[in-house]
């Protein structure tokens, strides 16, 4: 009985398990998504992010494919503390990153139906996740004559470096 509410509790918390992409609503038979390899980071470890777009389609669908950049994708980070939300900063790297000029030219990319692709992102060096508590991310996915995709929102926990 303790298991099955432990289970219950852990499948409706926001920090369950990652690995399965945040999937938004379909639009024009995409998706998109987004995960990480853990919901829980020290403070100071790298997180890298992966956003996932899934032709959910019966149908090959082609899509651009940009560089990985903040300025081809656009992420929301927010620090979650009690009932109010802050929203994060880029960091240096993370601004020059947004600049336009970096976006490169677009590659098509078909994707079969039920194919995904994926690209990493090292969310922590784009931006300023240097405080412990809940992070809320997201990412839109702007697609050339298509319907931006959005994903649902994810929860990445920050917690203070462990004291030897």
């Amino acid at each position: 009985m303790l298991a099955a509410a432990l289970a219950a509790a852990l499948a409706a918390s926001p920090l369950r398990a990652q690995n399965a992409p945040t999937f938004g609503v379909p639009r024009e038979g995409l998706v998109a998504g987004l995960s990480a390899k853990k919901s829980t980071f020290q403070l100071g470890e790298p997180v890298t992010l992966e956003t996932v777009v899934k032709n959910v389609s019966d149908k090959p669908i082609y899509i651009a494919i940009e560089r990985p950049s903040t300025a081809s994708l656009k992420f929301s980070v927010v620090r979650v503390v009690g009932s109010s939300r802050q929203v994060v900063p880029l960091t240096d790297r993370g601004s020059a990153d947004t600049d336009p000029r970096l976006v490169g030219a677009h590659n098509s990319r078909r994707l079969a139906p039920g194919e995904e692709t994926r690209l990493k992102y090292p969310i922590t060096d784009l931006y300023q996740m240097t405080q412990p508590g809940t992070y809320e991310i997201s990412v839109r996915v702007p697609s050339p004559g298509r319907t931006e995709l959005q994903s649902s929102a994810m929860y990445i926990e920050l917690t203070a470096a462990d004291k030897q």
